[in-house]
Parts: structure tokens; sequence; C-alpha cells
């Protein structure tokens, strides 16, 4: 399967790119559903804190998100639940789910949705 990239309109006007990954290896979209639900209620920050460059920051069942780029750059986690819902909603198939949504312009710093 070919990527589909997607560009999302967010509420700061500031486009969103998502480039949909979803196979048979993807995780189950309700996983990821329940997974963002409960990064939306954390407060807190995501921070990529690996020197290979993605740090996973959440799990749960099949689904994973990981945040990608500069080390010590931090996200709310309520930015990673809303790309993981946008995955979802413009990614899903045969109820699986899966990508990448960029986070700024360049590119540089991207989640990734997958499969634990």
């Amino acid at each position: 399967m070919f990527p589909r990239i997607l560009f999302v309109l967010a509420a700061t006007a500031h486009a969103l790119a998502l480039t949909c990954q979803t196979g048979p290896g993807s995780p189950l979209a309700a996983d990821a559903v329940t997974m963002a639900n409960q990064m939306t209620q954390n407060s807190g920050v995501a921070c990529q804190s690996s020197n290979t460059g993605c740090t996973q920051q959440w799990q749960f069942g099949t689904a994973a998100v990981d945040l990608c780029g500069p080390l010590g750059t931090c996200v709310p986690f309520t930015q990673l639940a809303s790309g993981v819902q946008a995955l979802v909603n413009n990614c899903q198939a045969n109820g699986q789910a899966g990508g990448i949504n960029q986070l700024n312009a360049d590119g540089s710093l991207h989640s990734d949705l997958y499969h634990t």
C-alpha cells in the first residue's frame, strides 16, 4: 500500500500533514482512539529524549505513538492526541489505522502511530 498524504486544517490555521500508512500490521483503530482519549486527559508534555531521534510516548493495546525530532523537543500530550485522532479519522481501513503526523512546517518534528 502506498502512503497517502493529507492536509488537515487545524484550529490554529496551520496545515498539518498526515501520511497514512495503514496496512495489515497497523494498530486497531479502537485502541488508537482509546490511547488518544487517555492522552487528552494528561496535561503534561511529551519530550523526545532519545539519541535515535524518536521516543515512544504512550501505548494502549496494539497502538503506540512516538515523538520524533530534535533531542529535547517537547509538545503537549493533547497535541499528540489530536494527531492520533486525525490519523484514525482520515486513514482508517478495515478497523486499523497508522501513519505519520507532521508537527512543524519542515517535517523535522512528527509523531508516528504504529503497532506495539
